[in-house]
């Protein structure tokens, strides 16, 4: 959060840099064209003074010469030459009214009385002209003050709509930037929530595996015990037929004895064939503890095989908890991905609204250069139509190269432009391929870890089938245990009823 902050302020302070640096400008701008304004009006101001006085002074002259000749031919002597080359000279000076002014000498030549009213006419002529000649440079002045102004009102207005638009712009893209911000922390509070949901089910999974791991410890025990009581079992078995058949050999040799005792005495023959039963009660036991040895036997192997099944699982569950573990890191890092995949896009779209930004103060800062450039040139038109009479080309040599430079700017401009845009298309182009690229490495590590998943399943449920498997054949034995030995109660109660029954 503090980096995001830290970033806001070092924008802000760029663009508040970049304002002073675009006021700074205009002022130095305007200031230089209201020093060429005021140079032009001067200039103006003295072309004015310096015709007047031009034209009083030739039409001071002309009637001086007028009145001469009509004096002189008042007096009956013929015109002077020293007059008539002087009023030529004033002709050669002035205008086109010096042709009427020759043609009123030859008129001098013939009567006095027309002399003298063309003097007249003349000296009229003269003042209407100097009259005329001040109202249009007063005029003309005016009109051109009131031009400079208007376009120097309509350019200043200009100026403040850009820099208006240049703040509106700023702000727009403060704003955007501020709702990018926004939208980055709901991102992180949701990847948040993720993380923690994901967390959470991860340890209910663990928790599950203990508690099976817990319950595989339980069978073990009670296989274990079972395990010692089979042996303690098989012990006492082995006892009793240790028993039995010291039983057996007592039995034969009593049998022995009574038939030795039967040769002597017949009376005896009873007493024999109930130990003939005896001994085979006593055989048909020792089968029975066989067959019980046997399946004791087998239980202890099957029994076996369940501890190594159980051994076996509880390998598997370990695994199990060793593949969830893994698979919570890659969780993890599958997340930090795409924390970081958001980020770029994030930096990304920070980069566009900074180039855009950039694009558009660039934009403005060429379009104030290319006004005030509009406004030299108008100046320099204005002072070359009102000042020059003349043609001037080096004032138009100068003029194209200032059209030529334009030219030059708004191409350069053109070109930025179009490297910018080609730019920021390859930047997105190459985020969203490096966007698709990753993404299809998470699609390809979750399926692999899915196939993972699904073979330790399979696997689990296997050894689950051949526990099973055990456990019925177990109970298939346990089950004939039990009916051998009610076999053998139900010999054990016949021998003590015969025996109780014969003596």
């Amino acid at each position: 959060m503090m980096h995001i902050y830290i970033y806001i302020y070092i924008y802000i302070y760029i663009y508040i840099y970049i304002y002073i640096y675009i006021y700074i400008y205009i002022y130095i701008y305007i200031y230089i064209y209201i020093c060429v304004l005021s140079i032009f009006i001067t200039q103006y101001s003295t072309t004015a003074t310096t015709t007047t006085s031009t034209t009083t002074t030739t039409t001071a002259t002309a009637t001086a010469t007028v009145i001469v000749t009509a004096s002189a031919a008042d007096a009956g002597a013929p015109p002077p030459t020293t007059a008539t080359t002087t009023f030529t000279t004033a002709i050669t000076n002035t205008t086109s009214t010096t042709t009427t002014s020759t043609t009123t000498t030859t008129t001098t030549t013939t009567s006095t009385t027309s002399t003298s009213t063309t003097t007249t006419t003349t000296t009229t002529t003269t003042t209407t002209t100097t009259t005329t000649t001040t109202t249009t440079t007063t005029t003309t002045t005016t009109i051109l003050l009131l031009l400079l102004l208007l376009l120097l009102l309509i350019l200043l207005l200009l100026l403040l709509l850009l820099l208006l638009l240049l703040l509106l712009l700023l702000l727009l893209l403060l704003l955007l930037l501020l709702l990018l911000l926004l939208l980055l922390l709901l991102l992180l509070l949701l990847l948040l929530l993720l993380l923690l949901l994901l967390l959470l089910l991860l340890l209910l999974l663990l928790l599950l595996l203990l508690l099976l791991l817990l319950l595989l410890l339980l069978l073990l025990l009670l296989l274990l015990l079972l395990l010692l009581l089979l042996v303690v079992l098989l012990l006492l078995q082995l006892l009793l037929l240790l028993l039995l058949l010291l039983l057996l050999l007592l039995l034969l040799l009593l049998l022995l004895l009574l038939l030795l005792l039967l040769l002597l005495l017949l009376l005896l023959l009873l007493l024999l064939l109930l130990l003939l039963l005896l001994l085979l009660l006593l055989l048909l036991l020792l089968l029975l503890l066989l067959l019980q040895l046997l399946l004791l036997l087998l239980l202890l192997l099957l029994l076996l095989l369940l501890l190594l099944l159980l051994l076996l699982l509880l390998l598997l569950l370990l695994l199990l908890l060793l593949l969830l573990l893994l698979l919570l890191l890659l969780l993890l890092l599958l997340l930090l991905l795409l924390l970081l995949l958001l980020l770029l896009l994030l930096l990304l779209l920070l980069l566009l609204l900074l180039l855009l930004l950039l694009l558009l103060l660039l934009l403005l800062l060429l379009l104030l250069l290319l006004l005030l450039l509009l406004l030299l040139l108008l100046l320099l038109l204005l002072h070359y139509y009102y000042y020059y009479y003349y043609y001037n080309y080096y004032l138009l040599l100068l003029l194209l190269l200032l059209l030529l430079q334009l030219l030059l700017l708004l191409l350069l401009l053109q070109q930025l432009l179009l490297l910018l845009l080609l730019l920021l298309l390859l930047l997105l182009l190459l985020l969203l391929l490096l966007w698709l690229l990753l993404l299809l490495l998470l699609l390809l590590l979750l399926l692999l870890l899915l196939l993972l998943l699904l073979l330790l399943l399979l696997l689990l449920l296997l050894l689950l089938l051949l526990l099973l498997l055990l456990l019925l054949l177990l109970l298939l034995l346990l089950l004939l245990l039990l009916l051998l030995r009610l076999l053998l109660l139900l010999l054990l109660l016949l021998r003590y009823y015969y025996y109780y029954c014969y003596y």
